[in-house]
């Protein structure tokens, strides 16, 4: 079958000192053997090296692993862990973890980097209390270095809630390259998007952010919680109510004093929109009848449904 001719004879014969063309065709034939098998082996990897002749399996994707971002004391309420669970690619730095000024929503200020060669993007980022998702912040495309900032407040908890887990949904590599450009940061841009920034009563309408606030202020500090409720984004008003309604939250909170203020000021408004939403923050202080004052340094959140703004605290 291999081309070789052996003479007929005994086994004797074959590997006496008379034959050695025997011997020679026999070293022959288990050299070839030898060489056939290591060659197979060879391809099947068998040495544990990568056979030149093979591309490259493709790398393993790193499973996202949860880290622990602080712990958030709610006054009166819940110790909540807060846990960041996103993929390598993405770095995460808090400068702040704990609760806005207004007592009853949490607050996370921080930034969010590309720190890897590629071109990534992610589907939205959700916050969720004890597997239940409370509020989001919608998916975008970061290029190589980029830094976008987070600054969020949102209620949502109960009593009962123990992790507050960020996480990146929908994550995926888009583009590569062998450079590593500056890093750039998506910074929310302050406007002024209304002259009006001191208010004493109910402003007319509500077709600012700056009004929006200060109408829902004044409704409660009248009483009218119902009212003030028809002003929150529908997942707020829900997450409010099962936690006892406005009059409740405002009762238990010596922060904002809300029968005792007579003016907001509006220090200003930072814009935190992407595109195809509007979004921000209003930052007030607020005036009380003892002379006393109190400056939001938090922000009420707002976000533009349709062509109405409607507070998302």
């Amino acid at each position: 079958m291999l081309g070789i001719h052996i003479s007929e004879g005994t086994a004797e014969g074959w590997f006496g000192q008379g034959k050695p063309s025997a011997i020679l065709s026999i070293v022959v034939l288990a050299v070839l053997i030898l060489g056939t098998a290591f060659g197979v082996l060879a391809a099947m990897n068998f040495w544990g090296e990568t056979n030149l002749n093979q591309p490259n399996a493709p790398a393993t994707p790193v499973a996202p692993t949860p880290t622990t971002a602080g712990t958030i004391q709610v006054p009166d309420g819940p110790k909540i862990k807060v846990v960041f669970n996103g993929p390598p690619e993405l770095k995460v730095e808090w400068e702040k973890v704990g609760m806005a000024g207004d007592g009853f929503q949490v607050q996370l200020i921080g930034t969010l980097k590309n720190v890897s060669n590629q071109v990534i993007k992610f589907s939205e980022i959700g916050f969720l209390f004890d597997g239940h998702q409370v509020d989001y912040i919608p998916g975008r495309t970061l290029g190589l270095g980029e830094i976008m900032k987070i600054l969020k407040g949102f209620p949502g908890y109960t009593e009962n809630t123990k992790v507050l887990e960020i996480k990146v949904k929908g994550f995926e590599v888009v583009g590569g390259s062998t450079t590593t450009p500056e890093p750039t940061t998506v910074e929310p841009t302050t406007t002024t998007p209304s002259t009006e920034t001191v208010f004493t009563a109910i402003p007319k309408n509500t077709q600012t952010p700056e009004r929006l606030v200060a109408t829902f202020f004044f409704l409660c500090k009248d009483g009218q919680y119902e009212k003030a409720l028809k002003l929150l984004t529908e997942e707020s008003r829900q997450s409010i109510e099962s936690s006892g309604g406005l009059k409740y939250l405002f009762d238990n909170n010596n922060t904002y004093r809300i029968e005792q203020f007579t003016k907001i000021n509006i220090d200003k408004f930072v814009d935190t929109s992407l595109p195809g939403e509007e979004e921000g923050f209003v930052f007030c202080t607020f005036y009380f009848k003892d002379g006393s004052s109190y400056k939001d340094d938090y922000g009420m959140n707002v976000k533009k449904i349709g062509n109405n703004w409607k507070l998302d605290p």
